[in-house]
């Protein structure tokens, strides 16, 4: 029997963006049946669990506000995530560095030796803050992982663009820590890696019956830099969905087989590919890589 997914447009993604997709939603179809929704109370009223690629959503409080047994996962690790070549052909690195309640000095031993472990001397980072709850109580707490993170020698920062596809004006010329207040607005100019990218393009909403998966606003080929719903971050999130579903197989070698795709060929990592790609032709390249 065919699992459901429901398909939410948010503010981000419009009928003719999932069209676009069509050709890898039917890589699934064997599974999974798609219905459109016209709005999100919709879904909050269905009685039975369900699941929902949604759009991004501009006020996610909207979402907390409605699904109080709500559960917000945040995909992001601390592991270096391959952010992109310079000019060099070098590798620039952000590290996201995940901060709970439960955060400890172990904890930033922890985040020490991974630092000394996959980041060379030369290598630039911008070291991003997981989002967090009390942003005032957690001041001193980032004080000390600044300290740590780039004391001595170990670590430099530039002050200038490592990340030609950052958009936003104000990150141009900046390479910095990003405090949680300022995560979603970069994350949105970060193209997702190849690189484990499936922990990194989405998060999701886990309810006591339900999981809705939410795309990573960024921008889509044909409307680069408009605030869409990059279509590589929506692969992403239903593969996580097809995860949840129990179709664990069949979606990591989905996964696999586009990550080897992408190692193959970094060039096509991206499909803002000075306008050459749009939408459908970036889609059935990748469909055309993946055997099921």
């Amino acid at each position: 029997m065919k699992q459901h997914i429901l398909l939410y447009k948010g503010q981000g993604i419009g009928p003719e963006l999932f069209e676009s997709l069509r050709a890898f939603f039917n890589l699934f179809e064997d599974i999974v049946e798609y219905s459109y929704i016209e709005s999100f109370e919709g879904a909050i009223l269905i009685q039975q669990p369900f699941y929902m690629l949604c759009g991004p959503l501009e006020k996610e409080q909207f979402i907390e506000t409605i699904m109080q047994d709500s559960e917000l996962v945040y995909t992001l690790t601390c592991i270096p995530l391959l952010a992109a070549k310079k000019r060099t052909n070098r590798l620039a690195r952000i590290l996201t560095i995940p901060l709970t309640n439960n955060s400890s000095t172990s904890d930033r031993a922890y985040l020490s030796g991974v630092l000394h472990q996959v980041f060379s001397t030369e290598e630039k980072i911008v070291l991003v803050q997981q989002y967090k709850e009390h942003e005032e109580k957690w001041a001193l707490r980032m004080k000390i992982w600044t300290k740590l993170a780039f004391s001595g020698t170990v670590l430099q920062l530039e002050d200038r663009n490592l990340y030609s596809f950052i958009k936003h004006g104000e990150y141009e010329r900046l390479t910095q820590i990003v405090t949680s207040a300022e995560i979603e607005k970069v994350l949105s100019g970060i193209y997702a890696s190849a690189n484990r990218s499936q922990n990194r393009s989405h998060k999701l909403i886990k309810t006591a019956k339900s999981t809705i998966a939410l795309p990573i606003h960024g921008h889509a080929p044909d409307i680069a830099g408009m605030g869409i719903a990059n279509p590589y971050a929506i692969i992403m999130a239903l593969l996580r969905l097809l995860r949840e579903m129990g179709y664990l197989e069949r979606s990591q070698k989905a996964e696999n087989q586009i990550e080897r795709m992408f190692q193959s060929f970094p060039e096509k990592s991206t499909p803002d590919q000075g306008g050459i790609l749009n939408t459908e032709k970036y889609i059935a390249m990748i469909v055309e890589c993946i055997n099921l």
